[in-house]
């Protein structure tokens, strides 16, 4: 039983990390992407390439969090 709780117990805590993890990265994602908008942006080729994986790994993130809650 108590292995059944310290299990649950990191559960719970993996999945609060994660979406303050994800809470971080969405905010870098998206001053990201209105970076990419201003046509004189320097790193447009960069900044794609960082937004495709920032959007990769938030998927992969969303579902473990989905996985957690089960």
């Amino acid at each position: 039983m108590l292995r059944i709780e310290r299990l649950n117990m990191m559960g719970a805590m993996a999945a609060g990390i994660s979406h303050e993890i994800r809470n971080s990265m969405m905010t870098v994602l998206e001053l990201l992407q209105l970076l990419s908008k201003k046509k004189c942006a320097p790193f447009q080729k960069h900044y794609s390439i960082i937004i495709e994986e920032l959007s990769r790994t938030n998927s992969i993130i969303t579902e473990f969090l989905y996985l957690a809650r089960k």
